[in-house]
C-alpha cells in the first residue's frame, strides 16, 4: 500500500496560512549592579524579545521611545527615579505596559510609579515561571496587581481626601471607603481605562459618599 502523503499548500490555502509567531518585545530597565539584571536571560529564555536594556532613567525612556516595546519592565530602584521615566512612557506610548520589578510588591516608590501609569508589580525574586506569566499577564491588557497594592492605592486616595475624622454620622460610610474604592475601580479597569484614569476617575467618585 502506498505511503499516504499531505500536497503542501497551494495557491489560495497557502496565502491564509498563519503568519510567523512574533515573541513579546520587552525591554528592561535596571541598575547595571542590581539583582534584577539578570531578568532579561530569565525572559529571553521563556521566549521573549528583549530589544533593548537601560541603566538609568533617561535611558529607559529614550530606548521606549526608540524601540517602542510592547512591555517595559522598570527596576523600583533605577538611578534618575521611575516615577517620571514611567510618565514620560504613558505619555508618549500609552499601549505599551509598563511592569515594576520591585522586592516587595508594596515599595513605595513601585505603589508611586503604578499611581503615574504603570500597569503592575512584579517580584524581582519570584520564580522564573511566574516572572514570565507576569509579563504574559501584562500583554494581555490585565494588571499584575497584588490585593494589597489595590489597598494602598485605596488608602492614598482617601487620605488625599482627608477623611482622617469622620464625625460619628459618617463612620459607617469610613469603614465602607475601601471596599467601595475598590469596586469603583475594578469596573474602570473592566472598561478599558488606563489604571491611571481609572484611579482618578474612582477616587472622583468617592466624593459623592462624603
Amino acid at each position: 500500500m502506498p505511503d499516504s502523503h499531505f500536497s503542501a499548500p497551494t495557491g489560495d490555502t497557502a496565502d491564509r496560512a498563519a503568519p510567523p509567531f512574533q515573541p513579546l518585545t520587552v525591554m528592561v530597565a535596571a541598575h547595571a549592579r542590581s539583582s534584577r539584571s539578570d531578568v532579561d536571560v530569565v525572559l529571553e529564555t521563556g521566549g521573549l524579545d528583549v530589544v533593548a536594556r537601560a541603566s538609568d532613567s533617561s535611558s529607559a525612556v529614550r530606548y521606549a521611545l526608540e524601540y517602542q516595546p510592547q512591555i517595559c519592565l522598570i527596576d523600583a530602584d533605577l538611578p534618575g527615579g521611575v516615577v517620571g521615566a514611567v510618565a514620560a512612557i504613558v505619555a508618549h506610548l500609552p499601549e505599551t505596559r509598563i511592569g515594576m520589578l520591585a522586592d516587595f510588591t508594596t515599595d513605595q516608590r513601585a505603589v508611586r510609579a503604578v499611581q503615574a501609569g504603570a500597569d503592575g508589580i512584579l517580584l524581582a525574586s519570584a520564580p522564573a515561571d511566574a516572572l514570565l506569566d507576569d509579563a504574559q499577564l501584562l500583554a494581555r491588557g490585565e494588571l499584575a496587581l497584588p490585593p494589597e497594592v489595590t489597598a494602598e492605592l485605596a488608602a492614598s486616595a482617601q487620605v488625599e481626601l482627608r477623611v482622617d475624622q469622620p464625625q460619628p454620622s459618617r463612620i459607617g460610610s469610613s469603614l465602607l471607603y475601601l471596599p467601595r474604592f475598590s469596586r469603583h475601580l475594578w469596573r474602570r479597569l473592566r472598561a478599558g481605562m488606563s489604571l491611571a484614569v481609572a484611579w482618578t476617575s474612582a477616587r472622583d467618585r468617592m466624593t459623592e459618599y462624603w
